[in-house]
């Protein structure tokens, strides 16, 4: 049974969209429980083909009996209402899967069928159930800690009490949890009542030794830390007290208690490196990891204090050593960053942690231990905060800008649209013309790369010809420079989905690149030709499908192996004044173009950047057809709403050669009141273009709001600088029907207003 050709204009294109769903399992079936069609997600899931999932019906399937889904689908044809859950099923292969469903009723064509959409979401219940191993784990490592643990309240009432505190204060935990500290132990000393409150100001307070009377007059000898907790919000919420009870440890002898220690920051540090050091012969322990953290095998250097001076920073030598022994002859506990140089010749970043673990009669010390972690991603986070909000902050000047430029650019641009359209002009004059306008579309390049700093959104696609944006881009960036560009375009070669200004930034990057890698100049050879991505291939991370694929070669110095994988990375550069972010910026426009972007790169043969990116549907002349100007469109009443005169005034001035009406309004609240007072009259508003953002007044977010709610039928058009807007790119979310975005020419403008219309009439 052809399910496609039996069923409605409206059904098929129904059908169109199940069969283009990704991951997403979807199928239809009749009453009857015959399936009818299904989509490759739906085959992926259960692991077998379409016509294997054709021949069956649900009604046969164990799978579905057991799990409850045939249960689900029969209520749905009972009830005609739809269902949703999540049930767990057996794959044909054997595999569980768990998935969440939805079941929905609908008729097509006078007859009834039931649609199924599944998602695999089996790796999130994995997930879900590996955090939940992960917290009962850490309940259980912290329930049965060496240390007694209490954890209170800011009040100073408990929340948490560890098996190992109940049994060493002999008490119970339904007479602990809620209850004041006090109230559990009311003679507790003022000492520990004033240790308490500096905690709960922020102080971390401790005591490798400290005497505890106990109640039948007993005296032991405990270890204990007590440090503040924070809240989310980082207010302190309570504080946490670890004791450990060490009376017995004190009456042992010196060399077992020398084997506790070194067990016990084993325990308390097998993630770290750890270093146990004689002060008297210099001799050291390192354990595998404090070696092997900096890239060296464990034999690959002596066990010594000089290995640690060798590896050492030299800016760092001086004020370590100071604050080392400074920390020895107080016989103070001590924590020093400094950098260790790793094999392959990189400093990492370390926090060293160490104290003296054994004096002699006079307190003299003789032995230190303690460990190392590496904080080198710590300090990078560190930087990188730092790098961010500096780049915020140029972020909100830029796109201000590059908005206020726009808007320029829309007088500018919209004055030479006009200006053309005079059929008494001479050749040289239209010459002079287009020149201008050709400077002026540079003009806008720059304000998107200004956008580029500011927050936003996706990108805003046309159907373009790569050629003239690649050339163009290319043309920009080596204008005066010693290097030249070798092109090859095929004759045929299809048009693209993209935002023409993130895909030049794109290209201006690399091509940037490419002339920095060859400083005495070179030829940066540049192909693009037509690509079809068949169905799994391994080699190129793309769906199947059109790309036209952009091949850009230096034959400069390559980049080193060793960092290749990391230049995509934001903040990465080796360039001493390069920000890093020029490639991760490319990177994120390709990914958001649903495109890829890979690199190879040899010091022999130089880099080459290869770029797959969508194929349009549409054909040359179809993209053509759409900047004709038509000089005779149906006339319509259209306001235009903007914060700028010189806006509103070209604005009309397009409209107006076009024989259009225009209303202007400079605010949200004005073009509100007017479209209000024409409704009321015999000459409505046809169609609103509204500026996005108003200076001190309602911008079009709101203000189309506002007209919908008188009209729902209203035709709003968002027009902004702010290219990169969120709202630009899903329009229809907030209630426009089109966008058009500054600066813009009179083709653009005239096309944005047939979309208008004929996406209202859909």
């Amino acid at each position: 049974m052809n399910f496609s050709q039996k069923k409605s204009v409206s059904t098929l294109r129904f059908y169109e969209a199940i069969i283009s769903s990704g991951s997403v399992g979807m199928a239809v079936c009749d009453f009857s429980g015959q399936y009818l069609e299904v989509n490759n997600g739906m085959c992926q899931m259960v692991g077998k083909t379409r016509s294997q999932i054709l021949r069956q019906n649900i009604n046969s399937l164990d799978s579905w009996k057991q799990s409850g889904l045939l249960d689900a689908a029969r209520a749905v044809i009972r009830e005609k209402k739809e269902r949703h859950g999540e049930v767990s099923v057996t794959s044909s292969t054997g595999k569980a899967v768990t998935v969440n469903y939805h079941i929905m009723p609908f008729v097509a064509e006078k007859q009834d069928y039931l649609l199924f959409i599944f998602n695999d979401i089996s790796r999130r219940k994995q997930v879900e159930e590996q955090l939940r191993h992960s917290r009962d784990l850490m309940d259980y490592v912290i329930s049965h800690a060496r240390s007694a643990i209490a954890v209170h309240d800011r009040d100073l009432n408990y929340i948490y009490v560890s098996d190992r505190y109940l049994k060493e204060y002999k008490i119970k935990e339904e007479k602990v949890i809620g209850k004041h500290h006090y109230e559990v132990f009311p003679d507790l000393p003022q000492k520990w009542r004033d240790v308490h409150q500096k905690c709960l100001k922020g102080e971390v307070l401790s005591s490798e030794e400290d005497s505890y009377s106990r109640d039948d007059g007993s005296v032991d000898w405990t270890r204990w830390e007590c440090r503040p907790w924070y809240e989310s919000d980082g207010t302190i919420g309570g504080i946490i007290v670890y004791t450990e009870v060490i009376t017995e440890r004190k009456t042992i002898e010196d060399q077992l208690r020398k084997s506790q220690e070194q067990l016990k920051l084993a325990i308390e540090g097998s993630d770290l490196g750890l270093w146990d050091w004689n002060l008297q012969t210099g001799e050291t322990f390192f354990n595998d990891k404090y070696l092997s953290m900096l890239g060296y095998a464990p034999t690959e250097h002596s066990h010594t204090k000089e290995t640690w001076l060798k590896l050492l920073h030299p800016e760092d030598k001086k004020r370590v050593l100071r604050a080392l022994d400074e920390n020895l002859r107080n016989n103070e506990n001590w924590n020093i960053e400094f950098r260790l140089r790793g094999k392959n010749g990189d400093y990492k970043w370390i926090l060293g942690r160490g104290k003296v673990v054994e004096k002699d009669a006079e307190g003299n010390p003789l032995r230190a231990s303690g460990t190392h972690l590496d904080i080198s991603d710590r300090k990078r986070a560190e930087e990188d905060l730092l790098k961010l909000h500096k780049l915020e902050s140029v972020g909100v000047l830029a796109g201000g800008i590059a908005h206020d430029f726009n808007n320029i650019l829309v007088s500018i641009l919209g004055n030479i649209n006009l200006a053309r359209l005079d059929s008494q002009l001479t050749p040289e004059t239209q010459k002079l013309l287009i020149e201008a306008e050709k400077a002026s579309f540079r003009a806008k390049g720059l304000t998107q790369q200004l956008l580029t700093f500011s927050k936003g959104g996706e990108p805003i696609k046309e159907a373009a010809s790569l050629k003239e944006v690649v050339q163009d881009s290319a043309e920009f960036i080596l204008h005066g420079e010693k290097s030249i560009a070798k092109y090859e375009f095929v004759d045929d070669l299809w048009l693209v989905e993209i935002d023409k200004g993130q895909i030049s930034q794109v290209v201006q990057n690399i091509i940037l690149n490419a002339n920095q890698a060859m400083p005495d100049g070179g030829t940066i050879e540049i192909v693009c030709e037509n690509y079809t991505q068949k169905e799994q291939a391994s080699t190129i991370s793309l769906r199947a499908g059109n790309y036209i694929k952009l091949s850009i070669k230096d034959c400069g110095v390559g980049i080193p192996a060793n960092i290749l994988g990391r230049i995509f990375d934001p903040y990465f550069s080796t360039k001493q004044e390069g920000s890093g972010l020029g490639l991760a910026i490319t990177f994120s426009i390709i990914k958001k173009h649903n495109g890829h972007i890979q690199v190879e790169s040899t010091s022999a043969c130089g880099t080459i950047f290869t770029i797959f990116l969508p194929a349009s549907t549409q054909t040359h002349q179809e993209a053509q057809k759409e900047k004709i100007i038509d000089t005779d469109p149906a006339k319509i009443k259209v306001m235009v709403m903007d914060d700028e005169e010189m806006v509103r005034n070209m604005s009309q001035a397009m409209l107006t050669s076009m024989g259009h009406e225009t209303v202007l309004a400079k605010d949200g609240g004005e073009a509100v009141s007017l479209y209000k007072q024409a409704m009321e009259s015999d000459s409505p508003i046809d169609l609103t273009i509204m500026d996005l953002t108003i200076s001190g007044g309602m911008g079009g977010k709101e203000s189309v709001k506002a007209i919908l709610s008188l009209d729902k039928k209203a035709k709003v058009i968002v027009s902004s600088g702010y290219s990169t807007d969120p709202i630009m790119s899903s329009h229809h979310e907030y209630g426009f029907c089109g966008a058009l975005v500054k600066p813009y020419q009179l083709h653009e403008l005239v096309r944005a207003i047939k979309e208008a219309f004929t996406n209202s009439q859909k």
